[in-house]
């Protein structure tokens, strides 16, 4: 970035302003039309086919240790992760569904379905879905996964002690935040629930810390989901914190000298402040231990950060990150400014996580939406079960367009390129074709057959778009 375009951007006398173009058109349709095909498919049948191809019921495991070694009953299962994640609710449920009572369900929900173990079924389904050679052309660059993360306001209807009061969100009503994590092949790798008073900044590391991956990552999210403490946090944990701050012309730029030093010697960019590198260096060894204990797991992020922001004034620890952030957040404001292709990638990026919001809405559709449950353990479990339907439908979703493009190459090869391009500017978070009302028949459940050819799946040819990094958003980025 040259001095005299800093100049420009960062003058007084002048208003910052700048577009960000969209990468190119999304073409949602006709991913919508292709899955349409064959008509509209129940969500039922849905997993009984993803759970045929990548078995993840099994880990739904007892609690007690003497029913250990019983497996768990797949038409069950499918009914509770139904019951819980379209907001049905056992009962209800039980009294929808033919060959399956309330109790069944309520027994498989109370022993089976704890939040570790819906987490481990959700990784299988990630994980699968990372296998699918198709989820490749979603993939900027291949040593880098981006994702992003943001939250939507959910109303409560009984009593809860962590819901609280929002005009804005719920009316007279109250409620909470559900928040979640997708990646750039559209996977739903985390989700957590918590006060919709809470700033979801104290968050953003819990489900990152979650996506194990050996890949370097770049993390989006909007201004509600970035404190300069999470900047330099996530610049110990190797993590590339890419925010979209609003008013990015309040924002302010952080030096080791002073105003007065660049004022006499005539720069037209002056620093907001200098940084306070005393306080760094007082608090290094704290600043250490607070990075290793969530990188153990010993304790999670928004833990530490709600006691850090317990005391009546700035606690010396969350002063020293904050210090330390500011150096890191003045480096990303340069490369975000100058750098046209971040930008675009990150406003992509939480485009992807809106739309996972309003399929959300779809997948939890009875009971007005609202959790009909007050205990954040329960909230957590609807969600996790909700992430668990999305997830299988996405995966039912690679593999059908997979087969189809296996079909095309087969019968008609110019129109396979064509296709491949038409979906990778598009968005497999579709579901207009997946029905989720209706009666539910576990009394026989239809003979499974191999439906998607795996083996060719995997061995499909897909060549994500070639881009490249400019060196100033690789000179941000590095650790």
């Amino acid at each position: 970035l040259s001095p005299l375009r800093l100049s420009l951007l960062f003058c007084s006398n002048c208003l910052l302003a700048f577009r960000t173009p969209a990468i190119d058109s999304p073409t949602h349709k006709y991913i919508a039309e292709r899955l349409m095909t064959s008509g509209s498919i129940s969500i039922l049948q849905v997993l009984r086919e993803v759970e045929h191809h990548f078995p993840f019921v099994e880990k739904l495991t007892h609690h007690s240790r003497r029913h250990v070694t019983q497996a768990s009953n797949s038409q069950t299962a499918f009914a509770a992760l139904m019951a819980l994640g379209c907001n049905i609710g056992p009962h209800k449920m039980g009294r929808l569904s033919l060959g399956i009572n309330a109790s069944e369900l309520l027994e498989f929900v109370n022993w089976r379905m704890s939040t570790d173990r819906l987490r481990e079924a959700n990784s299988v389904l990630t994980k699968a879905i990372d296998d699918v050679a198709l989820s490749r052309v979603y993939k900027v660059e291949d040593n880098r996964l981006y994702s992003g993360s943001d939250g939507k306001k959910v109303t409560v209807s009984p009593d809860s002690l962590h819901a609280k009061y929002s005009f804005k969100y719920f009316g007279k009503e109250r409620g909470v935040a559900v928040y979640s994590f997708v990646d750039e092949k559209q996977r739903l790798f985390h989700s957590t629930v918590f006060s919709s008073t809470d700033r979801e900044a104290a968050y953003v590391l819990d489900g990152l810390l979650q996506n194990t991956t050996p890949l370097n990552r770049v993390h989006a999210t909007d201004t509600h989901g970035y404190t300069e403490a999470l900047f330099g946090l996530t610049h110990f944990l190797g993590i590339s914190f890419a925010p979209r701050i609003k008013r990015l012309e309040h924002q302010g730029l952080y030096d080791f000298h002073s105003k007065s030093y660049y004022e006499d010697r005539g720069y037209r960019l002056i620093p907001k402040n200098s940084v306070d590198v005393s306080a760094i260096q007082a608090n290094w060894d704290d600043i250490l231990r607070f990075v290793c204990s969530i990188s153990l797991g010993v304790t999670s992020t928004s833990q530490l950060f709600a006691r850090l922001n317990s005391y009546s004034s700035d606690h010396p620890l969350y002063k020293a990150l904050k210090a330390f952030g500011r150096i890191i957040k003045t480096q990303y404001l340069f490369g975000f400014y100058d750098d046209l292709r971040l930008r675009q990638r990150v406003q992509k990026q939480l485009n992807l996580v809106e739309l996972s919001n309003k399929f959300h809405d779809a997948v939890f559709w009875d009971r007005k939406s609202e959790f009909q449950v007050g205990t954040k353990e329960e909230q957590e479990k609807y969600t996790l079960c909700r992430s668990i339907l999305q997830n299988a439908i996405i995966l039912w979703n690679y593999l059908t367009l997979s087969t189809q493009l296996l079909a095309a190459k087969r019968d008609d090869p110019d129109s396979y390129s064509v296709m491949l391009e038409e979906i990778g500017r598009g968005s497999v978070l579709c579901w207009r074709h997946v029905d989720f009302q209706g009666k539910y028949d576990f009394r026989r459940p239809p003979r499974m057959t191999k439906k998607f050819p795996l083996k060719q799946i995997q061995r499909l040819e897909v060549v994500p778009p070639a881009q490249t990094l400019e060196e100033n958003f690789q000179e941000w980025d590095r650790p």
